[in-house]
């Protein structure tokens, strides 16, 4: 499993590391979202920068996206940050904010210091 969930007061970091798959983006999206912790966070930190690769399609955005829209319905209150300068994963993150998508702000950030 190249993801690692830490759970903080306010919110989830999930630190992403080696080859990333469909399978695993999705476990990780799930793992958090069915944890009875996510009642109660703000913020979802996502970090990317010790990826050496991400092959998720964007029918695995898709599915994600509606996992977080369905999430969102009874919890609004979540910001996303994306932590990385993979441009893969920057583009799939534009199109995981693009209209009918949306669900949670995202922002992408270059490193953890902002």
């Amino acid at each position: 499993m190249p993801y690692a969930i830490s759970w903080e007061p306010r919110g989830v970091y999930k630190r992403f590391w080696g080859f990333v798959t469909d399978e695993e983006f999705i476990a990780s999206v799930m793992a958090a979202q069915e944890d009875s912790r996510f009642d109660d966070i703000h913020y979802n930190i996502n970090d990317y920068l010790a990826v050496e690769g991400f092959d998720v399609s964007m029918q695995t955005i898709e599915y994600a996206a509606a996992l977080n829209i369905g999430a969102r319905a009874s919890h609004r209150q979540v910001h996303v940050a994306l932590i990385t300068t993979d441009d893969r994963i920057i583009d799939l993150a534009r199109q995981f904010t693009a209209p009918g998508y949306a669900s949670y702000p995202i922002r992408v950030f270059a490193n953890l210091e902002h």
